[in-house]
């Protein structure tokens, strides 16, 4: 296999516990690119909280955004959006209001990372929504939500840790996104490796060649 493009994960994967790119990290990258790879990020993280993240470090290719949500040519050319319907979001918060135990929730904007449900609500343009995502300690139940959103079968579920769901509009994930990205680089997916450690990365390594 000739690798000429790899895609990364970052938490869990990229970055450490810290949530910092290690220096061992930056010089396998480092090496990586100047042997002629490109090197993708693919995160259910916003481009936001990419920045933030890889402040100082070059990553001159595409991004893979929200789970697949946004793909950048690279940070500032946006490639291609894809949205959430406001009938879809309502129907998420429905379903999760029966947590009987504190969530933890985000919501992924173009605009803003909200981190509260009520936040949300308030928020006046529920059509620019690109993922939500909820962390609870009640796995059975999570389980429960997790089946019955898959079911429903109007958006993309996956889970980047045990105790948490993300959910993006259909079609929508790290493998989609990855394929776009070759497309856009005209690389063949048999070409590829991807890593990472969560469910969500799943679907970046069983591309269709």
């Amino acid at each position: 296999m000739n690798c000429k493009l790899l895609a990364l994960d970052m938490d869990g994967t990229l970055l450490n516990s810290q949530s910092e790119v290690s220096e061992e990290n930056r010089r396998a990258i480092h090496l990586a690119q100047q042997a002629g790879v490109q090197v993708v990020l693919a995160t259910g993280r916003s481009l936001r909280e990419i920045k933030q993240l890889t402040a100082g470090m070059d990553f001159p290719g595409p991004v893979i955004a929200n789970n697949g949500s946004e793909i950048w040519v690279k940070p500032g050319i946006l490639h291609g959006r894809y949205l959430m319907k406001e009938i879809q979001v309502r129907h998420i918060l429905d379903v999760i209001n029966s947590c009987p135990d504190p969530l933890i929730f985000w919501a992924h904007s173009t605009e803003a990372s909200l981190m509260s449900i009520d936040e949300l609500i308030r928020w006046p343009k529920h059509h620019i929504w690109l993922q939500l995502g909820f962390k609870t300690s009640e796995l059975s139940w999570l389980s429960q939500v997790r089946k019955q959103l898959t079911d429903w079968g109007e958006v993309e579920v996956s889970s980047s840790s045990p105790d948490n769901v993300e959910v993006n509009p259909k079609g929508r994930s790290k493998g989609a996104g990855l394929i776009e990205v070759c497309d856009l680089l005209g690389i063949s997916p048999q070409d590829t490796i991807a890593v990472g450690d969560g469910n969500n990365d799943l679907s970046a390594s069983v591309l269709p060649v």
